[in-house]
């Protein structure tokens, strides 16, 4: 009988190690989705001004979250939400983090236009949309703010090292201090142990290959600015990737655990499409960005924009359109009739009039002495008045002899760029509002 026992608790635990080993032949394989996005340098929305622009949280959102779920996915940002570092950019990128944020963003590397800002701001940002941002090469020069070196996420079985590096070139506020970015991933990388270790390296293409090719301790190398959206490369021991261009980009790649091993698999870079649905929540948070600046109602000098322009102004003063009609009524009528004299329409129809963003190009001298400064004290400025192609017209109003200071058809690609008018071309634009010889 004890024999009997013995044959019986032998077959046993053979079933049962048979059982167990078809049970191990039989489980499925670990992937995660890990998606980045980059320099979004403030686009948190298309501005508009045409058809078919890509880009924008709203969109993003959809994108990011149609590719898995929560638990099967990672998203990261390679640097570069922000665009600059007045009130009114700051808020901007306080509104593209609660943007993220509600993405499920998972880590933040720092870029050119976030070192724009002092550590103590980014840091109180960082704070107030607890969004988590990592450098492993950034240090404040004041010791009472500290930048995590990096960040581990434990997703769909994965223990994940996520760190990121800046290019020291690419700084431009001197409160930051840059350690070299390859020294610096290294150590992090060497430090913590993790099924996939992921560097965000915003460094210039040329030198993004270099650096990833001499770090095999990395998985992953996700880069910015590239310029250019870098499809997945392999380095001999890493994948490395890019995708840019005011966030319109998703780069897209897989982590695959089988048996213990991680493989890394390239997808490619996914575009932000205008045929993508708009997130609500994405919507909500936009409206709630636009009531703020409605109520704050930046002064074009605050927004610090006017920069963008690179008119010559010398210190002459805008009159208005106005100004101009007791002299050049037959001209003026012709203007009335041409959307230059309704591109303030434009922005009210989207509700987009109180963003300086949009004013810069829709409205007269901004910036400028006599020009658009806020929507409540100079509304008689609005609109691509006579002054945004001829200039400044103070002297000319008083001493009719002394020519505006502009050549008109010089201007148009201040405002009609690449982004804003991608079908422009000067002398098709220019026959529709051309008079007179200027």
């Amino acid at each position: 009988m004890r024999g009997n026992l013995s044959l019986h608790t032998a077959f046993a635990v053979i079933i049962a190690m048979c059982v167990a080993m078809c049970i191990g032949c039989g489980q499925k394989s670990v992937e995660l989705h890990i998606l980045t996005s980059g320099d979004t340098a403030g686009w948190i929305t298309p501005c508009g001004c045409t058809a078919n622009q890509s880009g924008g949280l709203e969109r993003r959102a959809t994108l990011v979250q149609s590719i898995g779920d929560k638990g099967s996915r990672i998203y990261l940002d390679a640097g570069g939400s922000a665009s600059g570092n007045t009130e009114y950019e700051k808020t901007k990128l306080a509104a593209i983090l609660d943007g993220i944020k509600l993405i499920d963003i998972d880590a933040h590397n720092i870029g050119t236009n976030e070192t724009k800002l002092s550590p103590s701001e980014l840091f109180e940002i960082s704070k107030a949309t607890q969004v988590s941002f990592v450098s492993a090469n950034l240090k404040s020069a004041d010791a009472a703010v500290t930048i995590a070196p990096s960040k581990i996420i434990s997703r769909g079985g994965l223990q994940v090292l996520v760190t990121g590096v800046i290019a020291p070139a690419f700084i431009e506020n001197s409160d930051w201090v840059a350690s070299d970015p390859l020294q610096a991933a290294i150590r992090v990388l060497q430090s913590a142990e993790a099924d996939c270790k992921i560097v965000l390296a915003y460094i210039p293409e040329p030198e993004l290959i270099k650096f990833a090719q001499s770090l095999p301790e990395a998985n992953i190398i996700l880069g910015g600015p590239t310029g250019q959206v870098m499809q997945p490369t392999s380095t001999g021991a890493g994948i490395v990737a890019s995708a840019t261009n005011k966030g319109k980009f998703i780069s897209h790649l897989k982590a695959i655990k089988r048996s213990g091993k991680v493989t890394v698999e390239p997808a490619p870079v996914l575009e932000v499409k205008s045929d993508l649905d708009l997130s609500e929540l994405q919507t909500n948070n936009l409206q709630r960005y636009l009531e703020v600046l409605k109520k704050t109602d930046f002064s074009a000098t605050e927004s610090g924009l006017s920069r963008r322009l690179t008119r010559p102004s010398d210190q002459l003063a805008f009159a208005g359109s106005e100004s101009c009609k007791q002299c050049h009524s037959e001209i003026f009528q012709q203007w009335k009739s041409t959307k230059h004299a309704h591109a303030w329409e434009t922005l009210e129809h989207k509700k987009s009039n109180v963003d300086p963003a949009c004013q810069l190009c829709h409205t007269t001298g901004y910036g400028e002495t006599g020009g658009f400064e806020t929507v409540r004290s100079t509304l008689d400025r609005v609109d691509v008045g006579c002054e945004s192609c001829h200039g400044p017209s103070t002297r000319h109003n008083q001493t009719p002899t002394i020519k505006t200071p502009w050549t008109a058809k010089t201007q148009c690609a201040s405002c009609h760029d690449h982004e804003n008018s991608p079908t422009f071309q000067l002398d098709s634009y220019w026959a529709k509002i051309a008079h007179g010889q200027r």
